[in-house]
């Protein structure tokens, strides 16, 4: 779990980059989520792909990026990148 502080309103862009296929039959299907600071979903990608990715325009506070496992037991490393374009 990461937390990101967006601290004026703005865009959040996240890129998940797996390595591995991101599919289960290798067991590196990883899943990107956002999340509030009550813990709610705001926006997520769940795909079975090596790269997953979210953009979002979001309120200043708080905010969770989790890194989930696509269900199937994976683990594989990966890369979370992360940057905001604040409007002014």
């Amino acid at each position: 779990v990461y937390r990101v502080h967006m601290t004026a309103r703005g865009w959040l862009h996240l890129e998940l980059v797996i390595e591995g296929t991101g599919r289960p039959g290798d067991h590196t299907d990883l899943d990107l989520e956002l999340r509030d600071h009550r813990g709610e979903v705001i926006t997520a990608a769940r795909g079975t792909d090596g790269r997953e990715t979210l953009g979002r325009l979001l309120d200043p506070g708080f905010y969770y990026v989790y890194v989930r496992d696509g269900g199937q037991g994976n683990r594989a490393n990966f890369e979370l990148r992360a940057r905001s374009n604040l409007l002014r």
